[in-house]
């Protein structure tokens, strides 16, 4: 989710360093998971950004979203109120931290035990 985010963020030319912005942005962004066979698809406002959010610039940028505390609240909201396919996990931070459970779908984290408490 924060690398369609950062997506939107690059295409939109916003300042990473403005959590209001980026809070703005996360509100008004439409994000979507579609199976599709042994893949799972992603949407960015409906369009499919699956390879586009694995690029090099979305890769370097990522962390500048998801270190805003606003920014995660409002990705916490989207995952609950999204209907995603069963098969999807979420790996994120936000998972971990405000315990998640996307409609179904499992919900596990990356993150070892120390890390998460420096958070």
């Amino acid at each position: 989710m924060y690398r369609v985010l950062t997506l939107k963020a690059i295409n939109e030319g916003l300042d990473f360093k403005s959590e209001e912005a980026l809070v703005r942005l996360a509100k008004n962004t439409d994000i979507g998971l579609k199976e599709s066979g042994r893949s799972l698809k992603v949407f960015l406002d409906g369009k499919d950004v699956s390879e586009k959010i694995r690029s090099m610039s979305v890769t370097t940028k990522v962390k500048f979203p998801a270190s805003f505390k606003g920014v995660r609240e409002s990705m916490v909201r989207l995952q609950r109120k999204q209907s995603w396919p069963a098969k999807s996990w979420a790996t994120s931070r936000s998972c971990s931290r405000f315990g998640t459970n996307m409609a179904g779908a499992g919900c596990r984290s990356t993150a070892t035990s120390g890390s998460r408490s420096r958070n």
